[in-house]
């Protein structure tokens, strides 16, 4: 309606069109090389709501959204997979991936395999990761605990911004706590 008061029928037009558009369509024109690591096989499944566990082809699919690069924000099929999917079993399954990212040598590159976390964590997932967050600056690893730290932002539950207070107030690298 704010196009069409401009007068110019192509305003209004390119205004729907954008509107129009599916944001599932929004995926790269090349689709991401899922890394060695990804082995969801042996890993926790993701189980529909339904109480059936997700098959083969649907996770190689989730493993190449995951994997989209989030310049623009998290891929629209991503959502849709937490709307259908128990949050218990996503967050078992992202921190299979995690480890097996951590395992592999935690590539940067990779780095999609970590912030996973922040999309499918829970509390559980916030105490398990705090620890690490603690100790990766004393391993040579200061950039992956910033990382993390945003991970336990997206997380975003109580207990995950209460431990990111913890760091915050105890952390012996200056870094951290701000």
């Amino acid at each position: 309606a704010v196009a069409q008061r401009h007068g110019d029928a192509a305003i209004a037009a390119a205004v729907q069109a954008v509107l129009d558009e599916d944001p599932l369509d929004q995926y790269p024109a090349k689709l991401p090389v899922l890394p060695e690591f990804w082995q969801p096989s042996v890993w926790a499944r993701p189980v529909l709501r339904t109480g059936q566990a997700l098959g083969d082809e649907a996770l190689q699919a989730l493993g190449t959204m995951l994997a989209f690069p989030r310049v623009e924000g998290l891929y629209a099929g991503i959502e849709q997979v937490q709307a259908a999917c128990t949050p218990a079993s996503l967050a078992e399954f992202a921190w299979d991936l995690f480890s097996a990212w951590l395992a592999a040598g935690a590539v940067a590159k990779d780095n999609w395999a970590f912030t996973t976390l922040g999309h499918f964590g829970d509390d559980d997932t916030a105490r398990k990761l705090t620890p690490l967050i603690r100790a990766w600056p004393g391993e040579a690893a200061h950039a992956r605990a910033v990382l993390g730290l945003d991970v336990l932002e997206a997380i975003g539950t109580d207990t995950a911004l209460m431990l990111l207070n913890g760091i915050a107030q105890k952390l012996k690298f200056k870094g951290l706590q701000d």
